[in-house]
């Protein structure tokens, strides 16, 4: 963990929407796709992971993601759970000192902050990409709908989506137009003088082989195949992609002819190992874009075979981010603008509670008042009496608002836990 993330993680605050946030998590940063497959979970666990972290590690709040590019948890508890009581719950084969020594740790405002950027694509491998958007918000339903997201990430992934979708509409953001799939395209085509001439199979059926399918179209290509491990199951898929879908077990047939292979599939076993692959008298280039990896990483040693795993995009993807730096930038900015907003509108609801205390406590009191000397305005019509109740009222709601406007502007500054424990004394809502 960095010397930023160490003195936002001991900061304490006064927002109960925003301090009790935490997160832990692994990225593509600091570890290798070897790492990253082996704390990696797929979407079809994610249900039985949250039960077992909420029942073990006695969390209030949790949502977990898992990407080709990161391992994350997001979560709320009244205790600190330690980065390896996380990661042992997915069975992972690294030592737990080696995982921290990996990951990084935020909470509070900095945990907004980084779930904002990742949301946006700005913490991807391949700046911009958009899968990432998907991806969250799957992972979020999920928790919601299994009641792992309340109060605190409820609002959080909310308001982070609604960044997303600030950041990519801004019309002259040119950032957005990347992805992993793009960047294998454009190593593909630094191999292959014209990809429509070429032989192309890609293997899934989820998000990433529908963006590798238009980018590899958009590039010239003419002849893609795809392959699935259930095709019966995908004929919508193979219908809204325009593409003939085949069965997964016609691979190792398929390769024998194919120049250009793409595995983008859930699994924890090789779909491609080097057996499938005979002697190639042409080269054959494998991108392998899943995590974990979907390749046995021995095919790169047969000859003529050349094998990229999502790391080895790095390259690529560091050219794209320098070329966008300029927007990066600007979306940053929105970023920024969009958390300070945030932190304050938390910070303002921070003082509803004592607000709302206030104002029927003194309601109350007018009302108690106006009850008691009821009898001795018998000589008043009923019109009267009303105009003096409704007095009353206006009474109450000038002497209710300055409080109530100071509390709210104290909250946006960031004193407001201190101002509204002293204001619950002084107006004598303070309970022991």
């Amino acid at each position: 963990m960095n010397t930023a993330a160490q003195s936002i993680w001991d900061t304490p605050g006064d927002t109960p929407l925003i301090d009790p946030l935490r997160l832990v998590g692994v990225d593509h940063n600091a570890a290798k796709v070897e790492t990253r497959e082996q704390i990696s979970f797929q979407l079809d666990e994610l249900d039985s992971l949250l039960v077992k972290l909420r029942a073990d590690l006695g969390l209030r709040e949790i949502v977990a993601l898992s990407t080709c590019n990161r391992t994350e948890f997001y979560w709320v508890a009244d205790s600190e759970p330690s980065v390896a009581d996380f990661f042992d719950a997915l069975g992972n084969k690294q030592a737990p000192a080696t995982i921290e020594a990996l990951s990084y740790q935020y909470r509070g405002p900095a945990v907004a902050a980084h779930l904002f950027r990742v949301v946006s694509g700005l913490e991807s491998m391949i700046v911009g990409e958009t899968q990432i958007h998907h991806q969250v918000k799957r992972s979020y339903e999920i928790a919601r709908h299994a009641g792992a997201s309340q109060a605190c990430f409820n609002v959080l992934f909310q308001k982070a989506f609604e960044v997303a979708k600030t950041v990519r509409s801004d019309a002259t953001l040119k950032l957005y137009r990347a992805s992993v799939p793009g960047a294998a395209v454009q190593l593909a085509q630094a191999v292959f003088d014209t990809l429509a001439s070429a032989s192309i199979v890609v293997v899934g059926t989820g998000d990433i082989a529908e963006v590798t399918l238009k980018e590899m179209r958009d590039a010239g290509a003419r002849n893609v195949t795809a392959l699935s491990r259930q095709p019966e199951a995908r004929t919508a898929w193979a219908e809204k992609n325009h593409i003939e879908l085949g069965d997964l077990e016609s691979l190792p047939g398929r390769l024998a002819g194919a120049d250009i292979v793409v595995t983008c599939v859930g699994t924890d076993e090789s779909v491609v190992a080097a057996a499938h692959i005979g002697r190639r008298d042409r080269p054959l280039l494998i991108f392998d874009l899943g995590v974990p990896r979907n390749v046995d990483p021995d095919v790169s040693e047969i000859e003529q075979v050349y094998l990229h795993n999502i790391d080895d995009l790095r390259g690529v993807a560091n050219r794209n981010r320098a070329r966008l730096q300029s927007e990066i930038e600007r979306a940053e900015a929105i970023i920024d603008k969009a958390l300070a907003a945030y932190v304050n509108e938390c910070r303002a609801a921070n003082a509803g509670t004592t607000i709302r205390d206030f104002r029927a406590n003194a309601e109350a009191i007018a009302t108690d008042e106006f009850q008691a000397v009821l009898t001795r305005l018998d000589h008043l019509s009923d019109k009267d009496k009303e105009e003096v109740r409704r007095l009353l009222s206006r009474v109450v709601g000038k002497i209710v608002h300055p409080p109530t406007e100071a509390m709210r502007e104290a909250s946006k500054q960031g004193d407001g836990h201190a101002t509204i424990l002293w204001a619950r004394r002084i107006l004598g809502l303070h309970k022991e």
